[in-house]
C-alpha cells in the first residue's frame, strides 16, 4: 500500500485570534463576537495605526512572509456509510412505488428539487379524487416523501462568511441566544507586523429571519459539499464502468505526441509512494482502481437581467476516456460557490480545503461495498 502523505497540520482557529493586551472587552468570547464591538474595533484600529506607522515597513524574509490559514472545520460526527443507505422500500404504505417512480424520474431527466415538490403535490390531488380513502397518506411535498421512505442523504455544509470566505459549520454559528449574532473570528495574517492586519473580520454571518413566534438567526451563505465517496462508489456501480477505466492501458504511444494526458510525464512518471519516487501509481495493473481526478472550476450567470455569479467545483477520472470523461454523469460534482460575485483568486483555497481532506482519505484506499457486479464485499479498492 503507498504510503500517505503528511494530513495538513489543523491549526486552531480560535486561540490567539486577537491578542490578550488588545482584548478590552471582557465579554470577547472566542467564537462569539458581538455587533456591539463595531464602534470598539474602529477605535482601536485608529489608535493603533498611529502606533505602528513607524516600524510597519521593517523587513521581512520569504520564511517570515505572512500565509492564511484555510483550513476547513472537522466534522467528527460525518458518517460517510450513512450516505450509502438504499431506499427503504419496507415501509408501511402501499403506494409507495408512486413515490419511487417520481424520484427515478427527476434522477433520469435531471429535475430540481421543485419541480419535483410541485409534481407531488399535483399526484397528491389527482389521487384523492380518484380514491380519497386509499390516498390520504400520500405526502404533500417532497420533504415529506423523502421522510416517508426514510431516504437519507448526508453531505456536509459549511456557513460562509460573505467577506473573508472562510468555513463554518452550521451547528457552531447558530447559538441558543437568538440575540446574540456571531461575527466572524478569522484573521487573515494573524502574525503580520501591522496591527491592523491581525484583526478578525467580525464580518456578520446570520440573518434574522422572520418566523411565528418572533424571529431565528439563519446562515447568510451556504456551501455544501456532496460526498465524493458516494458519488465515485455509484459510478463502479454501473455496469462497463471498470472496463472504461481500463481503455487507456491499450493506447499505442508514438514518440513526442502527445494527444491526451496519458502521454505527459506526470502520468507517466507519478510515484505511488513520496520516500520512493521509483514507483508508479498509474500503471496497468491498477488502472481501474488508481484514480487520476482533474479538479476544475467555471463560472456561470445564472440570470440574464442581474449580475449574480456563480461558480461550480467539479472532478473529471482522467482515466476514462478523452471522448466521454466530461460527459454529466462521468462528472463529480465537488462544490457550488455561492454568489453574488466571483470568489477572489486567493480566497478559492478556502473552498477546496474540504475537498482535498477527503481526497486525502482516499489515498488509503476507499472498499467498494457488495453489488452485483462485486459480489463478494471490499474486494476492490479506489485510491
Amino acid at each position: 500500500m503507498p504510503e500517505r502523505p503528511g494530513r495538513r497540520k489543523r491549526t486552531n482557529k480560535i486561540n490567539d485570534m486577537i491578542p490578550d493586551d488588545d482584548d478590552s472587552d471582557g465579554s470577547l468570547t472566542n467564537r462569539s463576537l458581538t455587533e456591539s464591538d463595531d464602534n470598539e474595533s474602529l477605535t482601536e484600529d485608529d489608535d493603533e495605526a498611529s502606533e505602528v506607522s513607524g516600524d510597519d515597513d521593517r523587513g521581512l524574509s520569504k520564511d517570515e512572509v505572512p500565509i492564511e490559514q484555510f483550513t476547513a472545520p472537522d466534522f467528527d460526527d460525518y458518517n460517510y456509510e450513512s450516505d450509502l443507505r438504499n431506499l427503504d422500500t419496507n415501509i408501511d404504505f402501499n403506494d409507495s412505488w408512486i413515490l419511487l417512480w417520481i424520484f427515478k424520474y427527476q434522477a433520469r431527466f435531471r429535475l430540481s428539487d421543485i419541480t419535483i415538490d410541485k409534481l407531488i403535490k399535483f399526484f397528491k390531488i389527482v389521487l384523492l379524487d380518484a380514491d380519497k380513502r386509499r390516498f390520504e397518506r400520500f405526502p404533500t411535498s417532497s420533504y415529506l416523501a423523502k421522510k416517508l421512505l426514510k431516504i437519507v442523504k448526508q453531505e456536509k455544509t459549511y456557513a460562509v462568511c460573505p467577506d473573508c470566505n472562510t468555513l463554518y459549520k452550521v451547528s457552531e454559528i447558530l447559538t441558543q441566544n437568538q440575540n446574540v449574532e456571531f461575527r466572524c473570528t478569522h484573521v487573515e495574517f494573524p502574525n503580520h507586523p501591522k496591527h491592523s492586519k491581525r484583526q478578525a473580520c467580525r464580518a456578520k454571518l446570520t440573518n434574522k429571519v422572520p418566523i411565528v413566534k418572533g424571529f431565528a438567526r439563519k446562515p447568510k451563505m451556504l456551501f455544501p459539499v456532496p460526498s465524493l465517496k458516494t458519488q465515485i462508489i455509484s459510478m463502479y456501480q454501473r455496469p462497463g464502468f471498470v472496463e472504461l477505466l481500463q481503455k487507456w492501458t491499450n493506447q499505442v504511444n508514438i514518440a513526442n505526441l502527445y494527444t491526451d494526458i496519458y502521454d505527459g510525464e506526470v502520468w507517466k512518471t507519478f510515484p505511488s509512494s513520496l520516500d520512493n519516487p521509483d514507483t508508479r501509481f498509474f500503471t496497468n495493473e491498477t488502472a481501474d482502481s488508481n484514480l487520476g481526478i482533474m479538479i476544475n472550476l467555471d463560472w456561470f450567470q445564472l440570470f440574464n437581467s442581474s449580475a449574480y455569479s456563480s461558480g461550480v467545483i467539479y472532478g473529471v477520472i482522467c482515466n476514462l476516456p478523452c471522448d466521454i470523461r466530461f460527459k454529466r454523469e462521468n462528472m463529480l460534482y465537488l462544490g457550488l460557490l455561492p454568489g453574488l460575485e466571483k470568489v477572489k483568486l486567493h480566497k478559492i483555497n478556502h473552498y477546496l480545503s474540504p475537498i482535498v481532506d477527503e481526497l486525502l482519505e482516499f489515498w488509503d484506499g476507499v472498499d467498494l461495498p457488495s453489488t452485483d457486479l462485486h459480489p463478494t464485499a471490499a474486494i476492490d479498492a479506489i485510491k
